[in-house]
């Protein structure tokens, strides 16, 4: 019994020094991760269906992948982009209050998409 005792608490204290590593509490990363770096743009990523503040690269490159998909006729949009704000921290409120009151995907959809979708 006392083994077992010992291996639970040693689980739970590798299991809990494993999760603090792994957590940026402080924001002081960059990077955000494989995808995006922090920053004060706010994007939809249409694809894994979240926020996100981020780098005016990302902001940029979203822009020209949307512009292609409107091109091309794609009926889900791979991203929407919005606005810059002054500062990270006003641009992730914003992403809070967004992520609390609506779902973002409403602008995943190509426009003609939209469109007849509406009609049924």
């Amino acid at each position: 019994m006392k083994s077992f005792t010992l291996l639970l608490l040693l689980l739970v204290l590798t299991s809990t020094a494993a999760y603090g590593q792994s957590t940026d509490f402080d924001n002081s990363n960059p990077q955000l991760d494989a995808y995006y770096q922090r920053g004060s743009f706010l994007v939809y990523d249409c694809i894994r269906d979240h926020w996100v503040c981020t780098q005016k690269l990302e902001h940029k490159r979203c822009q020209k992948y949307r512009k292609e998909d409107l091109k091309d006729f794609k009926p889900r949009l791979s991203c929407a982009y919005f606005d810059e704000y002054k500062t990270r921290e006003l641009c992730q409120k914003q992403q809070q209050i967004l992520t609390n009151q609506f779902r973002g995907d409403r602008f995943c959809l190509h426009p003609q998409e939209a469109l007849r979708k509406r009609d049924f």
